[in-house]
Protein backbone atom coordinates (compact mmCIF):
# COMPACT_ATOMS: atom_id res chain seq x y z
CA UNK A 1 0.00 0.00 0.00
CA UNK A 2 1.51 3.32 -0.97
CA UNK A 3 1.10 6.34 1.22
CA UNK A 4 -0.86 9.35 -0.06
CA UNK A 5 1.33 12.22 -1.21
CA UNK A 6 -0.67 14.86 0.68
CA UNK A 7 -0.08 13.29 4.12
CA UNK A 8 3.41 13.47 5.67
CA UNK A 9 4.91 10.01 6.19
CA UNK A 10 5.04 10.32 9.99
CA UNK A 11 1.27 10.75 10.15
CA UNK A 12 0.44 7.73 7.97
CA UNK A 13 -0.03 4.33 9.60
CA UNK A 14 1.38 1.51 7.51
CA UNK A 15 -1.13 -1.15 6.53
CA UNK A 16 -4.08 1.01 7.52
CA UNK A 17 -6.30 3.51 5.79
CA UNK A 18 -6.69 5.68 8.88
CA UNK A 19 -4.88 8.79 10.01
CA UNK A 20 -3.63 9.59 13.49
CA UNK A 21 -6.17 10.89 15.98
CA UNK A 22 -4.78 14.41 15.71
CA UNK A 23 -5.49 14.63 11.98
CA UNK A 24 -8.73 14.70 10.05
CA UNK A 25 -8.97 13.47 6.46
CA UNK A 26 -7.69 16.78 5.05
CA UNK A 27 -4.57 16.58 7.20
CA UNK A 28 -5.51 19.56 9.36
CA UNK A 29 -4.97 19.45 13.09
CA UNK A 30 -8.20 18.96 15.05
CA UNK A 31 -6.93 20.12 18.41
CA UNK A 32 -6.79 22.63 20.02
CA UNK A 33 -8.30 24.76 17.23
CA UNK A 34 -11.34 22.51 16.92
CA UNK A 35 -12.44 23.31 20.47
CA UNK A 36 -12.18 27.01 19.70
CA UNK A 37 -14.57 26.74 16.74
CA UNK A 38 -17.52 25.80 18.94
CA UNK A 39 -16.73 28.67 21.30
CA UNK A 40 -16.63 31.35 18.60
CA UNK A 41 -19.66 30.22 16.58
CA UNK A 42 -23.25 30.02 17.83
CA UNK A 43 -24.26 26.53 18.95
CA UNK A 44 -27.02 26.26 16.33
CA UNK A 45 -24.98 27.66 13.44
CA UNK A 46 -25.79 24.73 11.11
CA UNK A 47 -29.54 25.31 11.56
CA UNK A 48 -29.11 28.99 10.66
CA UNK A 49 -27.35 28.49 7.30
CA UNK A 50 -29.13 29.97 4.25
CA UNK A 51 -31.43 27.89 2.06
CA UNK A 52 -29.27 25.64 -0.13
CA UNK A 53 -31.29 26.08 -3.32
CA UNK A 54 -31.24 29.89 -3.18
CA UNK A 55 -27.53 29.97 -2.32
CA UNK A 56 -26.54 27.63 -5.15
CA UNK A 57 -28.75 29.52 -7.65
CA UNK A 58 -26.71 32.67 -6.92
CA UNK A 59 -23.30 30.96 -7.26
CA UNK A 60 -23.66 28.26 -9.94
CA UNK A 61 -24.19 29.01 -13.63
CA UNK A 62 -26.82 27.06 -15.57
CA UNK A 63 -28.21 25.32 -12.48
CA UNK A 64 -31.12 23.10 -13.49
CA UNK A 65 -34.25 22.61 -11.49
CA UNK A 66 -34.09 19.85 -8.89
CA UNK A 67 -35.11 16.35 -9.97
CA UNK A 68 -37.43 14.12 -7.93
CA UNK A 69 -34.62 13.28 -5.49
CA UNK A 70 -33.69 16.93 -4.82
CA UNK A 71 -30.52 17.05 -6.95
CA UNK A 72 -29.70 19.70 -9.56
CA UNK A 73 -26.90 19.95 -12.15
CA UNK A 74 -24.83 22.98 -13.05
CA UNK A 75 -21.46 24.27 -14.24
CA UNK A 76 -18.63 23.82 -11.76
CA UNK A 77 -17.09 27.17 -10.68
CA UNK A 78 -13.76 25.51 -9.78
CA UNK A 79 -12.62 24.71 -13.31
CA UNK A 80 -13.39 25.69 -16.91
CA UNK A 81 -16.63 23.76 -17.34
CA UNK A 82 -18.66 23.67 -20.57
CA UNK A 83 -21.04 20.83 -19.72
CA UNK A 84 -22.85 20.58 -16.37
CA UNK A 85 -20.69 18.26 -14.27
CA UNK A 86 -21.56 19.59 -10.80
CA UNK A 87 -24.34 17.84 -8.89
CA UNK A 88 -25.81 19.62 -5.85
CA UNK A 89 -28.39 18.53 -3.33
CA UNK A 90 -30.73 21.46 -2.81
CA UNK A 91 -32.18 19.84 0.31
CA UNK A 92 -30.63 19.06 3.68
CA UNK A 93 -26.95 20.01 4.12
CA UNK A 94 -26.48 20.99 0.47
CA UNK A 95 -23.97 18.31 -0.46
CA UNK A 96 -22.27 18.69 -3.85
CA UNK A 97 -19.77 16.90 -6.09
CA UNK A 98 -18.11 17.75 -9.38
CA UNK A 99 -17.58 14.65 -11.48
CA UNK A 100 -15.00 16.41 -13.69
CA UNK A 101 -12.53 17.85 -11.15
CA UNK A 102 -13.48 15.68 -8.14
CA UNK A 103 -14.16 18.51 -5.66
CA UNK A 104 -16.95 17.77 -3.18
CA UNK A 105 -18.38 18.89 0.14
CA UNK A 106 -21.30 20.65 1.77
CA UNK A 107 -22.61 24.21 1.63
CA UNK A 108 -19.92 25.55 3.99
CA UNK A 109 -17.09 23.89 2.03
CA UNK A 110 -18.50 25.31 -1.22
CA UNK A 111 -18.52 28.80 0.29
CA UNK A 112 -14.95 28.30 1.60
CA UNK A 113 -13.69 27.44 -1.89
CA UNK A 114 -15.66 30.10 -3.79
CA UNK A 115 -14.76 32.94 -1.43
CA UNK A 116 -11.29 31.72 -0.40
CA UNK A 117 -12.12 31.81 3.32
CA UNK A 118 -11.18 29.54 6.23
CA UNK A 119 -13.96 27.53 7.88
CA UNK A 120 -14.96 29.91 10.69
CA UNK A 121 -14.89 32.96 8.43
CA UNK A 122 -17.01 31.12 5.84
CA UNK A 123 -19.62 30.17 8.45
CA UNK A 124 -19.70 33.72 9.81
CA UNK A 125 -20.08 35.09 6.28
CA UNK A 126 -22.93 32.69 5.51
CA UNK A 127 -24.69 33.63 8.75
CA UNK A 128 -24.07 37.34 8.27
CA UNK A 129 -22.63 37.32 11.79
CA UNK A 130 -20.03 39.79 13.00
CA UNK A 131 -18.50 38.70 16.33
CA UNK A 132 -17.23 42.24 17.00
CA UNK A 133 -20.72 43.74 16.88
Amino acid sequence: MSRPSAIPFARWRRGSSTYTSQENRAGRSCSPRFGQLTETLPRNWRDRLPDCENYYREHIDRLSGPNGNGFARGLCPFHDDHNPSLIVSVTGRGLWKCFACGEHGDLVRFHELVMGLPFTAAVRDLLGWDPCA
